[in-house]
């Protein structure tokens, strides 16, 4: 039995143009942007562009998830492309390009998805998090290095000591990357 005159609901086999999704967003000083949408389904058919563009004041913070599902289960995905770019004081602090489907080229090859079917981001900005993210931010010795590949050995290398974080004013959960680092106008930063 099929309901709606012999089609199931929400089911269609219209083929639509790739419509521009997303847009500008602006956060003054002191001001949060929490932008967690659900994942978007690249359902076999579809064509979907999604830009995304966010300009932060100096002390703004941000929260901003992408997520993409390469098709529903079992079946191929259609094309999407993401495009996100995040700006904080003028400098960029993200440029990032995803693209999938039949017509990306090498999508699920090693160097973009290496055959996942799914795969998120998260970036996080607070004025907070400043100064180098290389520099050890606690005065506490540093684990041995591991041993070479030329001096085996049965025992693991200790794990890395907790480094304190300042006080996240968002409830976030406890194990999230570290922050975005800063670039330079122009340039792209992988996160």
């Amino acid at each position: 039995m099929r309901p709606h005159g012999g089609r199931f609901p929400g089911a269609a086999r219209r083929r639509r143009r790739a419509v521009p999704a997303g847009g500008a967003r602006h956060r003054g000083r002191r001001g949060t942007l929490r932008w967690l949408p659900e994942p978007l389904i690249a359902a076999r058919g579809c064509d979907h562009v999604s830009r995304s563009t966010v300009e932060l004041e100096e002390g703004a913070r941000l929260e901003w998830r992408e997520e993409l599902v390469c098709g529903r289960h079992g079946e191929e995905p259609g094309d999407a492309r993401l495009d996100s770019t995040v700006r904080h004081g003028g400098r960029t602090l993200l440029r990032q390009e995803l693209a999938v489907g039949p017509r990306a080229p090498a999508w699920d090859g090693p160097a973009v998805l290496a055959g996942a079917r799914a795969t998120g981001s998260l970036l996080l900005v607070d004025p907070l998090w400043t100064g180098n993210p290389h520099r050890p931010r606690s005065s506490a010795p540093r684990p041995p290095k591991c041993p070479s590949p030329a001096q085996p050995s049965s025992s693991s290398p200790p794990a890395p000591p907790n480094r304190p974080h300042p006080p996240h004013p968002l409830p976030l959960p406890a194990a999230l990357p570290a922050p975005a680092f800063p670039v330079d106008q122009g340039q792209t930063a992988a996160v």
